[in-house]
This record gives structure tokens, sequence and C-alpha cells, in this order.
């Protein structure tokens, strides 16, 4: 009895007189598919445990062999995102989340050109600026702005406060190694109300890392 389920097997009987054949096989009635046959269990077995190709064991064997690749401990992580034409940064440990774009209600006699008002974020109610004129970032015309980007509202926490500020683009979470900072030209860094604590380049475009701190004494100073 052994033999024959061997013989068949070798011949890949599945395929002629099995599930996926004429359906000729006298066992096919008791096992209803080729997958229940001990024929195939003992074909697939077979496959499993068949000799491994020199090569393939020399491929593995040198790609487990090669050093891991070391990750830098002391790495800045920070969260990139466009407002108007400039690309920006923050250190990732203060993001709290993003939100797709709602709307924003103004609040009577507080809101200003650089507190748009409030939003509502899942049934809390969140502050929203807008960094575009507390940075007094500029912004090419919309037809010459061909670049695809979904914009997001990006939600900040720091002092215990969440602040929420609508971004452009988001690239993510990046890492920098800490020598990649380098300072701001000094009119940018002796500008009164500048955040820019650090400049960095990703992709070839400049990227001003911004001061937490100081960004939130601005915010702090559009609710007065």
């Amino acid at each position: 009895m052994a033999a024959e389920p061997q013989i068949l097997a070798d011949e890949a009987c599945w395929k002629r007189i099995g599930i996926h054949g004429d359906r000729s096989c006298p066992d096919l009635a008791e096992h209803i598919h080729c997958r229940n046959c001990p024929v195939y269990h003992a074909a697939g077995r077979r496959l499993l445990d068949r000799p491994v190709p020199e090569d393939y064991r020399a491929e593995w064997t040198a790609r487990l062999a090669e050093p891991k690749p070391v990750l830098d401990a002391d790495a800045l992580r920070l969260m990139l995102f466009r407002i108007a034409d400039a690309w920006l940064a923050l250190p990732a440990a203060h993001f709290a989340t993003s939100l797709a774009p709602v709307p924003v209600r103004s609040v009577p006699f507080r809101s200003n050109r650089h507190f748009l008002g409030l939003i509502n974020d899942g049934g809390e109610l969140r502050l929203c600026f807008t960094l575009e004129h507390l940075l007094d970032l500029r912004r090419q015309s919309a037809a010459e702005d061909s670049r695809r980007a979904f914009p997001r509202l990006l939600v900040m926490q720091a002092r215990n406060h969440l602040w929420t500020f609508p971004a452009d683009e988001v690239q993510g979470i990046v890492r920098f190694p800490r020598s990649a900072l380098q300072d701001p030209p000094d009119n940018l860094a002796k500008a009164p109300g500048v955040c820019t604590a650090a400049m960095l380049e990703w992709r070839g475009q400049p990227v001003g890392l911004l001061d937490v701190e100081r960004l939130v004494d601005r915010l702090q100073e559009a609710l007065r």
C-alpha cells in the first residue's frame, strides 16, 4: 500500500486525477479534497525536507555574516513639516498627534492674526494657531505651487498644554545626527521674535529647527 501512493506522488497525481485534474482518483470520494489525502501530505513533507542547494546556503551564510547596521543612539528624532514655503522641524517628543483638517471656530474678541480659534478634536476643544503668520513665513502664489501635498493639523504638547496649528505638508519623523545641526544665519538668529534654534538640510532643502520654549512664548503672547 505504501509503494502505490509514492508512485502517484512522484507523478503529482493531484494534477492528473485529483482535484486539479479530471477527478477520476478512486480515493477522492473518501478524502473530498487532495489536501486531505496522505499522498499529498507525503509530497509536502518531501518538498520541505529536500536538500538545500549549495548556492542558497552560501547566499544566506554571507547575508547573516554581514555586520548589523549601528544606529546612532544620540540621533535627533524630529517631526518635519512644511508651512507655506518653509520646511520646519520640532522634536518628535513634543508631538501628540496629527489630525485631518477640521473647521476652526473663531473666538469673539480673542481670535486674531495668530490665534485662529478653537477646533473640536474628538469632543475636546483645542487652541488653534497659525505659524505662517506667527513666524512671518513666505508663501508663493497658489498658481505657482504645483506640489501635491496633504494638509494636516499638528498637535504639539508643551508646558502641559496642547497647541494645534495647520501644516501644508507633513513628512513625519526623521532621524538626524546631531552633527547635522548648523547655526542659523546671523540676521535670522538676531531677529526679534524668531524661533529658529538651528538649521538642517534635508533632501537638499534647508530646514529650520524651532525652539519649543520660544515658540510657546510666542503662542502665549498671541492669546493676550
